[in-house]
């Protein structure tokens, strides 16, 4: 077995000759999502680790802040409270408990 198997599906398949034999098959990975909404993230990729390490850095990430992390419409929210916050006009316990990990 091999350090990569561990990352594949281990499948019992029977041979022409009659032998069991173990298969490895390969995981499909989700869609990244949203660490807030859950919503599936665009311009990422969901693949095998090995394909998407081939990709240039740019395609594999989106190059805005929380990009990657968090939906484009959580993204605005959450720089919206951060402005608010460094200006004074929101305090800190008004911000949801699911935010203040960003702020």
């Amino acid at each position: 077995m091999q350090l990569s198997d561990k990352y594949k599906k281990k499948i019992q398949r029977r041979t022409p000759g009659g032998r069991s034999i173990v298969a490895y098959k390969h995981i499909k990975h989700s869609p990244h999502e949203c660490a807030i909404c859950k919503k599936e993230l665009h311009g990422k990729p969901s693949g095998r680790i090995s394909k998407i390490s081939r990709l240039s850095k740019s395609q594999r990430t989106v190059e805005r802040p929380f990009g990657g992390m968090l939906c484009s419409k959580c993204t605005r929210i959450v720089i919206s409270l951060r402005a608010q916050l460094k200006h004074d006009v929101i305090g800190k316990s008004d911000i949801p408990i699911s935010l203040k990990r960003y702020m």
